[in-house]
């Protein structure tokens, strides 16, 4: 295919939509179109492509490439050229007077990149004459700081403006070692290295700590100087020092709890002991909160014995408590004693599936949402077999709680709904696409749904719609919290890859994967070799797509 042959389509062409797939039933997720906007055909060397990608942070262009270029940027800076490119950007552009946007967006992808490579050329914007560049070049060198970044700043400290301190000191904090830091933030604490600004320092100090920083800078800094910080700050730092392991502040976090009289303040010093073994404050937990006539320190309770984790020594107690506040009168506190026992008891599971069997009406929606909470697999079929009777958009309330439970022991059942007829459940939602969408809350989904999306046919508009569900429910679950998640990411996306180069895919299907990886891990060298399949293999797509890949490429590359 010449590269004549592709520039002649490309401007009459407006390509594929998922949307206008014939029939009733469930609709299709259609892939995002993109105004024709390409006068020649994408073709450019990998250097050309890093260069195009940098300009892009000047920010003339769409914001959606915008936005890509800088993520997609800091995800390749462990290439050695994207990291010259950028600096070279970054120097030039200090160097021009009037708009600061391109050298402090260049900054922001130095930051999120974390690497330190950027450290010497942060410094030196660091000195910039204007105010904002130099403070995004110091918030940036938290990411990226080397240790001679680190012990400049320390020598520069005290002659620095307030606001400008309160950046070096995260600095110190978060890429400084244990040895380094500590000496210093401990004196800045006892007013050793300057006076004016105090008490905003100080709290600065526990700011950054809370936002995150290293355990043993936090541990090292903090212990034997609680006394230093009264009132709330004093539980704060308490807290601080506790997560970061020191016994000092679970004790005083003890006594601040024993002698604490506001509910909502005990109720947060609770949740504070909760962060780091609580198992270890169980006993005395119980003793001081256990019989609480406010809610707020019932409900911390809950909490707190949710992160003592299954199989302590201590569990049979745990649990014991927890059935207790699943029948509080606060419903808030029962929800979360439900969530927290999470199956661990199963008289309680026999409660909720004896009330489900003839709740109606609001009952039903409160009992429903307890077994969500709950979300043990063992109440599983007793939803099943109320969705099985109900008809209609009735049916939708049982879809919602068997997904957003959260175990896979739902997964037979809403890849029936999902495989299933379509029942309108209004709002422009159907029985299908609901049932994608409430399976994201199960982490185990995905085999299951690659197997959905392998068994539907392309030869129906049912089947197609349905895989369109199923590859956004895919995409949504690759980037969801979990053990797993980089690893998940990686799976769904290297499959997603699969589907974008496979010439005997939908075109639609395709264009949703290139967009779901846009979102994701889509980098230079996708782009490059999708670039050379168009322009090299007559086979690859049809006149349509080539004019949708080509706008694609263009727009975000």
């Amino acid at each position: 295919m010449t590269a004549h042959w592709i520039f002649a389509s490309i401007l009459a062409l407006t390509g594929v939509s998922g949307s206008s797939l014939p029939g009733q039933g469930t609709v299709p997720v259609a892939p995002p179109r993109l105004s024709p906007r390409a006068t020649e055909v994408w073709d450019y060397s990998r250097t050309q492509v890093i260069e195009r990608m940098v300009e892009r942070l000047r920010g003339a262009t769409s914001l959606e490439a915008w936005r890509f270029s800088k993520l997609a940027l800091a995800r390749s800076c462990d290439d050695e050229e994207v990291r010259a490119t950028l600096v070279r950007y970054l120097e030039k552009n200090l160097l021009t007077r009037g708009e600061d946007a391109p050298a402090r967006n260049a900054m922001e992808v130095m930051r999120r990149s974390k690497r330190i490579e950027f450290s010497p050329a942060l410094m030196r914007a660091s000195e910039h004459g204007i105010r904002q560049i130099s403070e995004d070049a110091i918030s940036a060198l938290e990411s990226c700081a080397d240790e001679t970044a680190v012990q400049s700043m320390l020598r520069s400290f005290a002659t620095r403006y307030l606001r400008a301190q309160v950046l070096v000191l995260r600095v110190i904090a978060n890429r400084g070692s244990a040895e380094v830091a500590v000496p210093f933030l401990r004196k800045l604490l006892d007013g050793q290295i300057v006076l004016q600004d105090l008490p905003t320092l100080t709290a600065a100090v526990l700011e950054t700590f809370d936002h995150g920083a290293p355990p043993e800078v936090v541990r090292g800094t903090l212990a034997g100087k609680l006394r230093l910080f009264p009132n709330t700050a004093g539980e704060l730092a308490a807290k601080l020092l506790h997560e970061a392991g020191d016994d000092e502040g679970r004790f005083a976090l003890l006594r601040m709890l024993e002698q604490q009289e506001d509910p909502i303040r005990r109720g947060g010093l609770v949740e504070s002991l909760a962060l780091r073994d609580p198992a270890a404050s169980l006993d005395a937990v119980l003793t001081l909160v256990a019989d609480s006539k406010h809610a707020a320190p019932r409900l911390a309770l809950a909490r707190f014995l949710a992160a003592i984790p299954d199989g302590s020594e201590k569990e049979e107690s745990v649990v014991a408590m927890l059935e207790v506040l699943a029948n509080d009168e606060v419903r808030d506190v029962e929800l979360a004693a439900l969530d927290a026992l999470r199956g661990r008891s199963k008289p309680v599971t026999d409660r909720l599936v004896s009330l489900l069997q003839t709740a109606d009406g609001s009952q039903l929606r409160i009992v429903l949402q307890s077994l969500i909470e709950a979300g043990d697999p063992r109440a599983v079929p007793a939803i099943a077999a109320r969705l099985e009777k109900a008809e209609g958009r009735d049916r939708q309330i049982y879809v919602q709680a068997l997904g957003r439970m959260g175990t896979k022991a739902s997964l037979p059942y809403l890849t029936a709904v999902l495989t299933g007829p379509s029942i309108d459940f209004g709002r422009d939602v159907d029985s299908v696409a609901y049932a994608a969408i409430v399976t994201t809350n199960i982490l185990e989904a995905e085999p299951a749904l690659w197997r959905v999306y392998e068994s539907m046919s392309t030869d129906t508009s049912q089947g197609l719609a349905v895989r369109s569900h199923v590859l956004k429910t895919l995409a949504n679950l690759a980037k969801a919290p979990g053990d797993d998640e980089a690893a998940r990411l990686d799976r769904v996306h290297a499959r997603f890859r699969d589907i974008l180069f496979d010439s005997k895919q939908p075109a639609s299907e395709r264009l949703l994967c290139l967009d779901y990886l846009r979102g994701g891990t889509l980098g230079i060298d996708d782009a490059l070799r999708l670039g050379r399949r168009m322009r090299r293999d007559d086979s690859f797509a049809p006149d349509e797509l080539l004019g949708q890949f080509n706008d694609f490429l263009t727009e975000y590359f």
